[in-house]
């Protein structure tokens, strides 16, 4: 039973939600459990608040400090970013993203617009420093940044890499790891704008198709098989 006024030894409290005036027992109160009245809105805000400050948190002991860059501590992918989940898995937003990226959008308080890309500016993928706010040079043009971070497209990264000379010490490939020439008829760009091998695409295309072929015979030679059976059982019924 909820404690209200007549209730004996009940303590006034204040929500820190919504500021409305409610009773909780006093045990309540000495635990910290306290804080905000009936309200399921109230209790929804609370638990949210929360769950931010769990995440604000983990994130924090992650992300390293310095005054270089702050390379990621925890889970890396096989590209050297760092990947951090953030969401609850009980409402389905549960997400795993590059934490660079979710550097950027608990700095500027914004997602990342579609078509562009979380950039860096020291060219190392594990940094994810966001502390200064500000602009950044590419290609002549100022774009916002956050500390090691800056907000581009696929060319103002590729710019950028050629501007540093980032890019001399592996040399422009001409060719793919297996060995095709990298012509300008042989060469195209993929959804993100990176490059790929039109000559690779097709052989992985080609040994699709084959591999299916391959599987889907047993099954085309069953239902072939078929309807010589229902002649054969048909004739000898007659």
């Amino acid at each position: 039973m909820r404690p209200d006024g007549t209730t004996p030894r009940s303590v006034r409290r204040l929500c820190e939600v919504c500021g409305e005036t409610f009773f909780a027992y006093p045990s309540r109160v000495r635990s910290g459990k306290a804080k905000v009245c009936s309200d399921r809105r109230c209790k929804a805000r609370l638990y949210a608040e929360r769950a931010r400050a769990r995440v604000d948190e983990r994130f924090t002991q992650h992300q390293g400090s310095g005054a270089g860059c702050w390379e990621w501590r925890g889970r890396r992918d096989g590209s050297g970013y760092g990947v951090f989940s953030v969401g609850s898995v009980l409402d389905g937003t549960r997400r795993a993203g590059r934490a660079h990226v979710i550097a950027w959008e608990r700095a500027t308080g914004e997602s990342v617009p579609p078509g562009m890309y979380v950039c860096h500016t020291c060219d190392n993928r594990a940094c994810t420093r966001n502390d200064d706010i500000g602009t950044y040079e590419v290609r002549g043009q100022m774009v916002p940044r956050c500390g090691h971070l800056f907000l581009g497209t696929v060319q103002d990264n590729h710019a950028d890499m050629m501007r540093k000379g980032r890019h001399v010490s592996r040399g422009f490939p001409t060719a793919c790891k297996n060995g095709h020439a990298r012509t300008v008829k042989n060469t195209g760009r993929d959804s993100d704008g990176f490059r790929r091998c039109l000559t690779c695409q097709r052989a992985a295309e080609r040994h699709y198709r084959q591999r299916r072929k391959a599987a889907l015979r047993p099954l085309v030679r069953v239902l072939a098989a078929q309807p010589a059976a229902a002649d054969a059982a048909g004739g000898a019924a007659e």
